[in-house]
């Protein structure tokens, strides 16, 4: 069984206007491949309430950074009060959308050293106290790609729809 670890929770990005759902979608897993990260659609949940639509959408995106831990961000966009509207002779939408980013390390994904109370105990005491700088080194770099996703994000928001 696989340990998670979460360092940062809810730092989020918020937009309202008109914009391409599928446009940020497609941003967010072009950035993750091209940081490494292979992307798990979580949940995909868009539906109508009345003269509006509401919608829900996680990403697991993780990379392996050893053979015992991964690194990883959930990305959550919560749309509400969504209209589908046509922009450039493009499906767009127009209503408020919050992307929220969340980072973790995976410890013992393989399920290698939590077979045995003994084994887990020698492997968390090993990775507290000796094998420290190697996970802050980890931290470091998730903390790195969270600040780049957010980044990105806000740029797409700056200009959600393309002038072509």
């Amino acid at each position: 069984m696989s340990y998670i670890d979460f360092l940062e929770r809810g730092i989020s990005t918020s937009y309202h206007g008109t914009f391409l759902l599928d446009k940020l979608y497609k941003d967010i897993t072009k950035w993750a491949k091209k940081g490494g990260y292979k992307v798990k659609e979580i949940t995909y949940n868009i539906k109508q309430q009345d003269s509006h639509k509401k919608g829900n959408i996680v990403l697991e995106l993780k990379k392996k950074v050893s053979e015992y831990a991964k690194i990883g961000l959930y990305v959550t966009i919560e749309c509400s009060n969504m209209k589908d509207i046509k922009v450039k002779n493009k499906k767009a939408q127009e209503g408020k959308a919050t992307a929220s980013l969340s980072s973790f390390i995976e410890k013992d994904y393989e399920d290698t050293w939590s077979k045995r109370a003994t084994m887990r105990f020698m492997r968390e005491f090993y990775d507290k106290f000796l094998a420290r700088g190697r996970f802050e080194k980890f931290e470091k770099q998730v903390e790195g790609d969270l600040k780049s996703l957010r980044q990105a994000l806000k740029v797409y928001f700056k200009n959600p729809i393309p002038k072509r």
